[in-house]
């Protein structure tokens, strides 16, 4: 099984216009992926700031621990973060902390689970999620998700 260890932070990502400022996909794997984006500012997208796919169609169950934590978002079209998996994926997601740099809310957050895949977060509601990302909207797509789930751990890159 393939393992990835990603940490994005401290970067100002602005391209001007366009499309997901940082996507993530992850198709036909049995992979564990441990990411983090943290402290970054995100701008100028006409769709979303930070999209994440997980698909199975082999039943290789992919996994992913996300934490999505102290972001500032700018001019986003779509949403601050999409978190979409299918078939056998699995993904504990932490999205806490963000905001939109300015006067106003941040969102939407969206979780899509389809299929046998599953995501859990560890807020006990979407009230939880909104109050701790400035007032962002949280829309749940398809299936519901899991709440209260063990805080997301993901392992963070060694410079070795």
């Amino acid at each position: 099984a393939e393992t990835m260890t990603l940490l994005i932070q401290n970067n100002t990502i602005n391209a001007g216009g366009g499309d997901d400022r940082i996507q993530f996909s992850v198709a036909d794997s049995n992979g564990s992926n441990d990411v983090t984006i943290s402290d970054n500012t995100v701008s100028n997208t006409s769709s979303e700031g930070i999209r994440f796919f997980l698909d199975d169609d082999d039943n290789e169950s992919p996994d992913l621990d996300l934490d999505v934590v102290d972001n500032t978002f700018v001019s986003i079209g779509d949403g601050a973060v999409e978190l979409a998996t299918r078939d056998t994926a699995t993904a504990c997601a932490n999205v806490t902390a963000n905001s939109d740099g300015a006067a106003g809310s941040l969102g939407p957050i969206l979780f899509d689970e389809r299929d046998g895949s599953s995501i859990s977060v560890p807020q006990a509601n979407t009230t939880a999620i909104t109050t701790a990302n400035d007032g962002a909207s949280v829309t749940i797509q398809t299936n519901p998700i899991t709440f209260g789930a063990a805080p997301c751990a993901p392992t963070l890159p060694s410079h070795s």
